[in-house]
């Protein structure tokens, strides 16, 4: 009997590493933009919560001290629908607010089949013929980064 097929996208999620401190004393869920600067990034956390799922799994944590304001690249390997978001964390262990979440669907990004390079023949005084030679002589061919010579004898 053969195994069952999964399928297994993997996805590059990209978040920007905070670069000012979030203003946690505002009323509410206390995470309004602040206005200062964030000097002691320490961790960074990537959270999925699958679709149909209840709880979130960490799937990414890398420290990224010196790095506010920098891109995060994360590659992130899914067999069902998902959000994903990011926690920062500073050297004094405090949680920052978690990102926007991002949606992340099954989409295979498949490109069509290009259409295959057409061959194109040259004799040896670099003249382009319009078709494959069958006369003889040393004819040269082209097909896109590709070179050689054909010699035909009879």
């Amino acid at each position: 009997m053969a195994a069952p097929l999964a399928i297994v996208l993997v996805t590059i999620v990209r978040f920007t590493l905070p670069s000012f401190d979030a203003d946690t004393s505002v009323a509410g869920d206390g995470c309004a933009a602040g206005t200062h600067a964030c000097t002691d990034l320490d961790s960074v956390f990537v959270w999925v919560q699958e679709r149909g799922k209840s709880s979130a799994s960490l799937v990414y944590r890398a420290r990224v001290r010196g790095q506010e304001g920098q891109q995060l690249q994360v590659p992130i390997a899914l067999d069902s629908v998902a959000t994903v978001w990011a926690v920062t964390q500073d050297t004094l262990g405090h949680r920052s607010c978690p990102s926007n979440r991002v949606g992340v669907n099954l989409v295979a990004g498949v490109t069509p089949a290009a259409a295959p390079t057409v061959i194109e023949w040259f004799d040896v005084a670099g003249r382009k013929l319009h078709e494959k030679p069958t006369a003889p002589g040393v004819y040269f061919w082209r097909r896109g980064r590709e070179r050689g010579v054909r010699v035909v004898l009879r």
